[in-house]
């Protein structure tokens, strides 16, 4: 159980009981902290999707996502020309 939940499960198992404290966990998604399970490599980004930096920069200059994804898009068009 992850550290942030553990109050909440604390209270559930203090008001409603054992059994609904373990329905709790049960429902709870497993999480691997082993990190021979974990993926590696870098998640490909999704179509159209800007990164972290780039929200950054439409935020910084004023500029519409909608905007910086048409001049990204113009910019790849033209490199393959």
């Amino acid at each position: 159980m992850i550290p942030a939940l553990k109050d909440n499960a604390l209270a559930i198992h203090k008001s409603l009981g054992e059994a609904a404290f373990n329905d709790f966990v049960a429902k709870m998604p497993q999480l691997s902290l082993n990190k021979s399970d974990a993926p590696t490599g870098t998640p490909p980004a999704a179509e159209g999707c800007l990164t972290g930096e780039e929200l950054a920069v439409c935020k910084a200059m004023g500029i519409s996502v909608e905007d910086f994804k048409k001049t990204l898009k113009e910019e790849k068009d033209h490199a393959a020309v």
